[in-house]
């Protein structure tokens, strides 16, 4: 398997060239306990020093136990892949 952080063939896709944001950003709902969050951006923030994110990939922290999926499930968490490089996750 191709290591996906060292790979450059995503370099030659024109989806991309067309100023898609990259980067990784993180989003907290109210009420997470601070000791977390700050552990969150900490390890939020050695990712962003050692890999690149091309695509803007977005990290949502509920202050639930559980969410609701696409499709009905209550689950822990879920993720979403759009089917173009111009659609953020």
């Amino acid at each position: 398997m191709k290591q996906v952080w060292t790979r450059k063939d995503w370099t030659r896709n024109p989806a991309l060239e067309q100023g898609i944001r990259e980067g990784l950003r993180l989003r907290f709902d109210r009420g997470i306990d601070p000791a977390l969050r700050l552990e969150c951006l900490a390890y939020a923030k050695w990712l962003r020093e050692d890999f690149r994110f091309p695509v803007r990939v977005r990290v949502y922290i509920r202050n639930q136990r559980r969410i609701r999926a696409k499709d009905g499930e209550l689950v822990c968490g879920t993720f979403w892949r759009p089917f173009s490089y111009a659609e953020e996750p």
